[in-house]
């Protein structure tokens, strides 16, 4: 059905498809964490394209890039945000249980790479989850980024690559602000 219905011009977010049951800020269980979910972004300049599509399930909790606060993730029972990053300072002895975590990226640009290339663009863009998600990559988190290059158009690895984990990042606040239903 998925393949049926598959779209170019698709640009829901947040709770659709796999999306639908992600959360993050799960450091003391689902019942004291927020909807993660779907989120895209895209760049362009003259004819080069980037675009990033992610599924935000994470442990950690989703910083603001600007204010560099909590946006979504582990609640108090007050309601307040926990900081997950913060708690888990506190807790060094404890052992924690694993609640299925994994944030899933693709990237594409229509730059034309080889494959060494695309796994630098790869390995690049995974720094847009540790931008805004604390902690990332734990032990209970499978993230990952995955590139690809579907042109000839001529660009700089490197700026591909920045560009990348920029909107990784963005992708993934436009997320969980659309589960939540804020801006």
């Amino acid at each position: 059905h998925a393949c049926e219905t598959a779209s170019f011009t698709e640009t829901r977010m947040g709770r659709v498809g796999v999306g639908c049951g992600a959360t993050v800020g799960k450091i003391r269980g689902v019942q004291h964490s927020m909807m993660g979910g779907v989120g895209m972004a895209s760049w362009q300049s003259g004819s080069i394209v980037v675009g990033a599509l992610v599924v935000v399930n994470a442990l950690g909790d989703i910083i603001g890039p600007q204010s560099g606060k909590i946006i979504a993730g582990a609640k108090n029972d007050d309601g307040t945000f926990l900081n997950t990053s913060a708690y888990l300072q506190a807790h060094v002895l404890s052992p924690f249980k694993s609640w299925g975590n994994t944030t899933l990226a693709v990237v594409a640009t229509n730059a034309r790479f080889n494959r060494d290339g695309v796994t630098k663009i790869a390995e690049m863009a995974q720094d847009g989850l540790a931008y805004v998600t604390r902690p990332s990559h734990t032990l209970f988190d499978g993230d990952m980024v995955f590139a690809m290059s579907t042109g000839d158009e001529r660009a700089e690895v490197m700026a591909i690559g920045a560009i990348a984990a920029a909107l990784v990042a963005q992708a993934i606040v436009q997320a969980v602000k659309v589960s939540n239903a804020f801006v």
